[in-house]
């Protein structure tokens, strides 16, 4: 099982050449010690899909375990009817620069 890090920025503006990923995304449980989400992600290649599940984070608050496997994107939008709370909608913009 992996071990996430947890980073998150927030650009000021979106880079020439940054490619967006359009995402709907719900959880199917959400708690403080585990978290079970269920998330389609639409490229210009196409859609892919996966689930994943979070456990409880460190005491820092900066790393939690991890995994997430692929499934199709007709499975995901079954498990997002089942989702609880509102599904989430947004646009990432993906960047690969230097290799990463």
């Amino acid at each position: 099982m992996a071990v996430e890090i947890e980073r998150k920025f927030i650009a000021k503006f979106i880079p020439q050449g940054a490619t967006p990923a359009r995402m709907l995304q719900g959880y199917l449980l959400n708690s403080r010690e585990k978290t079970v989400r269920v998330r389609v992600v639409r490229r210009e290649r196409g859609e892919d899909a996966c689930l994943t599940i979070k456990g409880a984070g460190s005491p820092s608050g900066t790393t939690r375990y991890e995994f997430e496997t692929p499934i199709s994107p007709e499975e995901a939008r079954k498990l997002l009817v089942l989702c609880d709370g509102k599904i989430i909608e947004k646009t990432r913009h993906e960047l690969h620069a230097h290799g990463h």
